[in-house]
C-alpha cells in the first residue's frame, strides 16, 4: 500500500467511527418501554474496533514518515513540521494584517489611530509563504503517491 493509500484510509476510519459516535449518541438513551434503532454495545465495539485499526496504520505511517526521503533530503516527517511551521508563520502574518484593519472610536472626540504594521511587506510575505506551501504540498503528495508503507 502506498502512503497516500494509507493516509485516505487512515481518514475513511476516522469518518466512520464519527459516524458510529453520532449512532451511539442517537441510541444511547430511548424512552422506557422503547427498543433502541441499533444496539449501543454493539456499535461501541465496532468504533473500538476502528480506532484499533487506525493506531495500527497511524504507526506505520508515523513509521514511514521517519524513514521516507524527499527530492530535497529532507524526511517526511522534517517537511510536516516545515509545513506546519509555514501555515502557522502565515497565521501570525494574516493576523497582524486583520487587526491593522480596525477602527477604533473612544468618544466622540477623533482619536487618531497609527498603523504600526507595513501590511504592503506582510502581504508580499503571506503570498511568498503561500508559494512555498503548494511547492512542499505537491513534493509531499507525490512522495506520498510514490511511498510504500512499512509494516
Amino acid at each position: 500500500m502506498k502512503l497516500a493509500e494509507a493516509l485516505l484510509v487512515r481518514r475513511e476510519l476516522l469518518n466512520k467511527v464519527r459516524g458510529i459516535r453520532e449512532r451511539i449518541e442517537q441510541n444511547a438513551i430511548v424512552q422506557e418501554g422503547d427498543s433502541p434503532a441499533e444496539k449501543p454495545e454493539l456499535l461501541l465495539q465496532k468504533a473500538l474496533g476502528l480506532l484499533q485499526k487506525e493506531a495500527s496504520l497511524v504507526v506505520q505511517i508515523n513509521r514511514t514518515n521517519m524513514n521516507c526521503l524527499l527530492p530535497d533530503g529532507l524526511t517526511m516527517m522534517e517537511t510536516l513540521a516545515r509545513r506546519d511551521r509555514l501555515i502557522n508563520e502565515q497565521a501570525v502574518l494574516r493576523g497582524a494584517i486583520e487587526s491593522s484593519y480596525r477602527e477604533f472610536r473612544e468618544s466622540r472626540q477623533e482619536i487618531k489611530w497609527v498603523n504600526m504594521v507595513d501590511v504592503a511587506a506582510l502581504q508580499e510575505k503571506v503570498e511568498e509563504l503561500e508559494t512555498q506551501l503548494r511547492n512542499l504540498n505537491v513534493a509531499i503528495q507525490e512522495t506520498n503517491w510514490l511511498t510504500e508503507l512499512e509494516a
